[in-house]
């Protein structure tokens, strides 16, 4: 079917096919080849907006997709769609986060590092790493791309944020002080 042999009758199984290779590319540590099915899924997909097969795929397809958002060029909008699309209402498996760790992992979908997500929100690196570190226990997880896979799914990430971004008010250090 990848290599047309076969015709597909729903574009869907082709993507679907895709993602399976990816995966298992992926599995095989051959990251350019599982980052090519992927796009290749992606170029399929996006002008379909067949979002469905991208809420399916196996974890290391999803946990491929957040690393590599921000890297496919015309197909990176629908790929921020497919990754917020994913399957919704999993469980966090643990406590709420904070109001300021909702902050964070807002922004950890960023290219940002923790010293600049630091110096935006007018705090330590240290805060953040210690606020990071809440946020993955809190997720169930090691990593900032599992925990950026994990908040997709579980819906505290929405589509429509923008990570790059942080609202001015977030960038005040003391929203209490007067005068």
């Amino acid at each position: 079917m990848l290599d047309g042999s076969a015709p597909t009758l729903l574009p869907e199984a082709a993507v679907e096919a895709l993602l399976l290779a990816a995966g298992d590319a992926e599995l095989a540590q051959d990251r350019a080849r599982a980052r090519r099915h992927l796009i290749d899924a992606l170029d399929r997909a996006a002008p379909l907006e067949l979002v469905r097969p991208f809420t399916h795929a196996c974890g290391t397809v999803r946990e491929l997709l957040a690393h590599q958002v921000g890297s496919f060029g015309a197909a990176d909008g629908f790929a921020r769609r497919a990754l917020a699309a994913g399957v919704r209402g999993r469980s966090t498996g643990g406590s709420a986060l904070s109001d300021r760790e909702s902050t964070i992992l807002r922004l950890l979908p960023s290219l940002s590092t923790t010293t600049e997500i630091a110096e935006d929100l007018h705090v330590s690196p240290n805060t953040i790493k210690t606020q990071v570190g809440a946020i993955y226990s809190k997720l169930g997880v090691n990593d900032r791309r599992a925990a950026v896979v994990a908040a997709y799914d579980a819906g505290l990430l929405a589509e429509a944020e923008e990570p790059d971004r942080i609202p001015d008010v977030l960038r005040t250090p003391d929203l209490l002080r007067s005068g």
